[in-house]
């Protein structure tokens, strides 16, 4: 089964201290911070610690982080602040992953300032989005994420619609409707769906909503999900009416044994073999599971091919786009409701003696109850050895397949 992070700001919105605290809630480790608060304590000069208590709101029990920090800070300019965080970022021990997240998110405030105000984002004065405590909420969420294994390229992230509040807010420039500019810039440059509440007040910060651009595969979660744990993150202040937390539930999609795809389709009548050959492998690049290229008759009796591609949940706009630039189609049809039933499936290195020793892997599917039904080399592994000894492709696959039995065999 995949494995899925599901955001729910819909009911209290996000920021990053609620996302902090969420992540804490759901078992990542406190003492994982502990690299970033020293290093911004010796850039500063002065002490920056995290301050971790259970809360209740409105009955629920949540985790609240807050970052202890200087109290009075400079201004800095768009470029200054990126400066700060790509230098940060290369002092902690991080995934490529997680860092390219921290340095994503921070592109997304500052274009989005800088659109907001009209001017270069270099040139932009981040007054609230220059802080520190902007700083740490963007590098202390994937680091938490990071030790959760949340950022391996094997789980989805996916979220709800977010609530962002109602009314007016106070700011350095005066008093701003709820979403405040940036958010709000931020929601439409990355059709981030919101809505309203019945609540005053601003419930979604520009941070939160910028990790969310950064991290989010998939608004539209419509899958089967199995959860394994559940993490509440606290906002700051008690709201009547409803529990100001942000919601995350951490587990697997589907069943076992079963995933949830999508299947997105168009057809194509006016493309040359030649693009239709790129195409296929432009797809297989992006990491789609498969695709099919049928031939078919369109409208107006043209000869063409129906494109089927198959691909995991939250990776349809990236696709639909990929399509669009390669092909020209005018319109690609998206299903959302494939299942698909599949084995367990594990990789295996194993040496074949026949072949030298050369190490080979091995695709190794499970059923249910553990049993072994399926052991398959790697074609690309099996083709260089064979390339490598100049001997016959298939005495190679021979060879390498009687280990596959007797793997198979031992179970």
């Amino acid at each position: 089964m995949a494995g899925v992070l599901l955001l729910d700001p819909s009911l209290a919105g996000i920021s990053g201290n609620m996302l902090i605290g969420c992540l804490l809630d759901l078992g990542a480790d406190r003492g994982s911070l502990d690299a970033l608060i020293q290093t911004v304590s010796e850039d500063t000069g002065q002490p920056v610690g995290l301050e971790v208590k259970g809360v209740h709101r409105a009955g629920l029990r949540a985790q609240w982080a807050d970052w202890s920090l200087p109290t009075k800070e400079g201004e800095r300019s768009g470029s200054e602040f990126l400066a700060v965080l790509k230098e940060t970022s290369s002092g902690l021990t991080l995934t490529d992953q997680a860092r390219e997240v921290a340095l994503r998110t921070g592109d997304i405030l500052v274009e989005s300032e800088g659109e907001v105000h009209g001017r270069d984002p270099d040139a932009t004065l981040f007054h609230e989005l220059g802080s520190l405590d902007t700083l740490l909420d963007l590098l202390g969420t994937v680091t938490l994420l990071d030790d959760l294994d949340l950022l391996d390229g094997r789980t989805q992230i996916v979220s709800t619609p977010v609530a962002v509040g109602r009314g007016a807010v106070e700011s350095r420039h005066g008093r701003l409707p709820v979403p405040p500019p940036v958010t709000a810039e931020i929601l439409t440059a990355y059709s981030i769906p919101f809505h309203m509440t019945p609540v005053d007040g601003e419930f979604a910060t520009p941070t939160g909503v910028a990790l969310l651009a950064a991290l989010v595969d998939s608004f539209d979660p419509t899958f089967t999900m199995r959860a394994e744990a559940i993490g509440y993150g606290a906002g700051g202040r008690e709201v009547a009416g409803l529990p100001n937390v942000l919601r995350a539930m951490m587990g697997k999609i589907g069943p076992p044994g079963e995933e949830v795809i999508s299947v997105l389709e168009t057809n194509l009548d006016d493309v040359t073999g030649e693009v239709l050959g790129h195409l296929a492998q432009r797809l297989t690049e992006a990491g789609v599971l498969d695709f099919h290229l049928l031939p078919t008759v369109t409208k107006k009796n043209r000869p063409g091919h129906l494109l089927q591609v198959f691909s995991p949940p939250g990776m349809e706009d990236r696709i639909v786009g990929l399509i669009q630039r390669e092909t020209g189609t005018l319109g690609v049809r998206v299903n959302y409701t494939q299942r698909r039933m599949v084995l367990e499936r594990e990789m295996k290195t194993l040496e074949v003696p026949a072949l030298e020793g050369a190490k080979i892997r091995f695709k190794v599917a499970r059923d249910g109850q553990g049993e072994v039904l399926n052991v398959k080399p790697e074609y690309e592994d099996v083709r260089e050895a064979a390339e490598s000894l100049g001997i016959p492709l298939r005495d190679a696959i021979q060879q390498a397949e009687e280990v596959g039995r007797r793997l198979r065999r031992k179970g």
